[in-house]
């Protein structure tokens, strides 16, 4: 096995909030580049929107926007359905 293969997360989700732009954005993509499928957690939804889709399309993995402000008890006890249950 190589070192490639060693930090492969191809067949994982990687759940980033903040991630529609910026230093979040970054985390995404170098998740997505590693295979894994993505969960940008965000309040800005068009941006999300926009970044998941870039995201999808750029590393062929699965990406999702969902609503999400860190700072509401609510929107944390929310996940995406698509990326099966919690562990």
């Amino acid at each position: 096995m190589n070192v490639i293969d060693r930090f492969s997360m191809k067949g994982k989700a990687g759940v980033v909030t903040g991630a529609a732009q910026g230093l979040g954005q970054a985390m995404a993509e170098a998740l997505a580049s590693a295979g894994a499928d993505i969960v940008i957690g965000e309040i800005n939804m068009d941006l999300a929107a926009e970044t998941a889709k870039k995201i999808a399309k750029t590393y062929g993995v699965r990406a999702e926007a969902v609503k999400c402000d860190v700072a509401s008890p609510e929107d944390n006890q929310r996940r995406p359905t698509a990326y099966g249950p919690r562990r």
